[in-house]
């Protein structure tokens, strides 16, 4: 997992590609490894939602969401930032599409994933009482 965070803000903080920080907010606070890209802009940050361990997004916020559709409000979530460690290993795999050697796929191909034999539909899964809440 890693924060990524915008060019102009890892300038302006001697940010690098795998300094480690810590994020702080009223809820709690995470460590995680910067990753500097421009899919952020200015002072903002961003901490993908697929981390359940250390440097999980959860552990930043807190229960309030959205009036009107319910939503969870995690951009909206402001956090204080201190440097643990400058130096460090970027968090992005060699291999990463990012890193110059994308591998496009065309099209989703869920046809692939229900074909394997280990594959049970979702709604099978519930009428089996195997689901989150069964």
């Amino acid at each position: 997992m890693f924060l990524e965070i915008s060019p102009e803000l890892a300038a302006e903080r001697g940010i690098q590609d795998g300094t480690l920080v810590r994020l702080t907010s009223p809820f709690g606070n995470v460590k995680v490894k910067c990753l500097i890209t421009d899919r952020v802009k200015g002072k903002e940050v961003y901490l993908p939602m697929n981390d359940s361990g250390e440097a999980a997004i959860n552990l930043l916020t807190g229960s309030h969401a959205d009036k009107d559709t319910d939503t969870p409000a995690y951009k909206e979530t402001s956090a204080k930032m201190e440097i643990l460690k400058h130096d460090g290993i970027s968090p992005l795999p060699k291999i990463n599409h990012r890193n110059g050697n994308p591998q496009p796929q065309i099209g989703v191909q869920v046809h692939k994933k229900w074909a394997r034999k280990d594959y049970i539909f979702p709604g099978d899964a519930v009428k089996r009482g195997m689901g989150h809440n069964g």
